[in-house]
């Protein structure tokens, strides 16, 4: 099993049930940690792309307030040339690594993804026939398409762009 151990079946649990269970926030918590562990290098290595596209795209204000504070302490030598290069070079840097972070989020999303509907089809299996019997087609069909649908879009959307939002607040203080 690639995922989280499933927890162990309790023979005194009730198996009258009428939904399947539900985790409660704790188990969802550990459960994202436990992902992102297991995907920490790909997430280090969004981190990493993502400060060099914060730091590339936080260059350009840079140096147009530093050209234009040299223009009001009245400098007459404005490298224009040099930083217009360097204003360039920082542009085609933010391009790459921004182009870079989105498709590494992507990719992230979607591998935590496959781990996600993974460990759902285990876990669903594991659970005993009487209480997945009981819950009908109606609640585990749900459960598949509804609840992995909306976990999909959080991972390809929510993720990558927290991840950025994050990376910005931290250097931008």
């Amino acid at each position: 099993m690639i995922g989280v151990a499933p927890p162990a079946h309790d023979p005194a649990a009730p198996t009258t049930a009428t939904t399947l269970p539900v985790g409660t926030a704790a188990t969802v918590r550990a459960y994202v940690s436990e992902l992102f562990r297991r995907h920490r290098r790909a997430f280090l290595l969004l981190i990493t792309v993502n400060t060099v596209a914060v730091i590339a795209s936080m260059t350009g204000p840079y140096l147009l307030g530093d050209l234009v504070q040299r223009l009001s302490d009245g400098s007459r030598e404005l490298h224009l040339g040099l930083t217009t290069g360097l204003f360039l070079l920082a542009l085609a840097v933010q391009a790459v690594f921004v182009r870079q972070v989105r498709l590494r989020g992507a990719m992230l999303g979607e591998r935590m993804l496959a781990d996600l509907r993974e460990d759902f089809l285990v876990r669903s299996v594991g659970l005993p026939p009487g209480v997945l019997e009981r819950a009908g087609t109606g609640d585990l069909l749900s459960r598949i398409t509804t609840d992995v649908d909306r976990l999909a879009n959080a991972m390809r959307e929510a993720v990558p762009q927290l991840a950025i939002g994050v990376v910005w607040a931290l250097l931008l203080l």
